[in-house]
């Protein structure tokens, strides 16, 4: 009986979902894209972007339609930024649920390998993050207005801070998505593929302050810094009381972003920023930023048995053989593969922060890495950014016949 039920329902949905398809298909054809309002904050911002700058791209003036799913908002802002840019957002459960059944189905068909386009999807990794167009040829969909504008400014002014004088970075500690490191229970976490620490921040901090560039701590559920730090602690000193469209104007407004892959990446990507994609594991699986003045630079991994650090090479083959999407949260994964995780240095991080000043600058002179080309043949290969030439600098033996030093 309970199977019966079960099927029924089944049934039914893929009979409403086959109906609802073809009208969606027609509506997409007319330049009316639908699809689901998306509930992770960072990631929201870049899948929404996408999906706008992709119907954009095709010609005409888009009309953008999202439903619901959720009634949690990560960040209200975000959401009246994006219904003041012109999404129109639907918030209407019943009509929602119906059009589930459309995108229940579509993705039923796709997964066969019977492609279907009705519903806005923001796809594969590779078609989101890495589309070559998309991130390095178009423009920002959702600017801000003028009144926007003003309360960034009113934001910076309250910070003490001034456009692009500054750059935000994200530490990724243990507090970030704690019910995924719930097994990790050393001091150093080195195991965990997705954590990183604020004292390696603090040599880049000291030397950009120098040249008249702040660092601003990004993100929240953050542990106080507890040491006398030249950061601006945002998450504890200022976003209680500034909103959480504070966020939106630091991003908009600083010169670059430093951080692992995370969702404040993608946010960063859906603004164009230039950034120094930091800590990056697995490498070269994670996304790979796409613009030009932007640097990658990999986590590093320890082999025990060999007692040496595994080489990029060795690193693209390696990942082109699991699925770390999974594997990277299972303590097990590491102490079988006989690996260790080793996070950027603070050295490493320090040097890097320089280069991409100096790029972004213009006053760059040294030796470029080229993803296109280390990656030509994996996930990076159609990126514009380049591999950090402090991280191989540093990192000969990593680097291997891939070193032009």
């Amino acid at each position: 009986m309970k199977y019966g039920i079960k099927f029924l329902k089944f049934g039914v949905v893929f009979a409403i979902g086959l109906i609802e398809i073809p009208i969606v298909f027609l509506l997409r054809k007319a330049n009316v894209y639908l699809f689901f309002y998306p509930g992770a904050f960072g990631h929201q911002a870049g899948n929404i972007e996408h999906i706008a700058r992709e119907a954009r791209a095709k010609g005409g003036n888009p009309t953008l339609v999202s439903f619901m799913k959720s009634q949690y908002i990560p960040n209200k802002a975000l959401y009246e930024h994006h219904k003041n840019s012109g999404l129109i957002i639907v918030n209407n459960r019943f009509l929602t649920k119906i059009l589930l059944c459309g995108f229940t189905v579509q993705k039923a068909f796709n997964k066969k390998g019977v492609i279907v386009n009705a519903f806005a999807n923001i796809g594969s990794m590779e078609n989101v993050a890495l589309n070559f167009d998309i991130y390095t040829k178009s423009k920002v969909y959702f600017t801000f207005s003028e009144n926007e504008n003003k309360k960034i400014d009113s934001v910076l002014l309250k910070m003490s801070l001034t456009d692009n004088e500054f750059y935000v970075f994200q530490d990724r500690n243990i507090g970030y998505h704690n019910k995924l490191y719930k097994n990790y229970t050393n001091n150093n976490h080195d195991d965990a593929g997705r954590v990183e620490s604020i004292e390696d921040f603090e040599r880049a901090s000291i030397e950009m302050k120098k040249i008249g560039i702040r660092a601003v701590r990004f993100g929240s559920n953050s542990a106080r810094i507890k040491f006398d730090s030249t950061i601006i602690d945002y998450p504890n000193s200022y976003r209680s009381e500034l909103g959480d469209f504070a966020d939106l104007a630091l991003m908009e407004r600083c010169k670059f972003f430093v951080g692992p892959n995370s969702g404040l990446y993608a946010f960063a990507r859906s603004l164009n920023k230039p950034m120094l994609y930091c800590n990056v594991y697995p490498w070269p699986w994670m996304h790979i930023p796409m613009r030009t003045n932007s640097l990658s630079m990999p986590k590093k991994i320890w082999m025990v048995d060999e007692k040496r650090m595994m080489t990029l090479r060795e690193m693209i083959n390696m990942e082109k053989e699991f699925y770390y999407k999974k594997l990277m949260y299972d303590e097990g994964f590491y102490k079988s593969m006989r690996i260790e995780i080793i996070n950027n240095s603070s050295e490493e991080i320090m040097q890097s922060v320089i280069e991409i000043n100096s790029r972004i600058d213009g006053t760059w002179d040294g030796v470029d890495y080229k993803l296109d080309s280390i990656l030509k043949d994996n996930i990076g290969r159609n990126s514009q950014s380049v591999l950090s030439t402090a991280f191989a600098d540093l990192n000969k033996d990593i680097m291997g016949d891939l070193y032009k030093g």
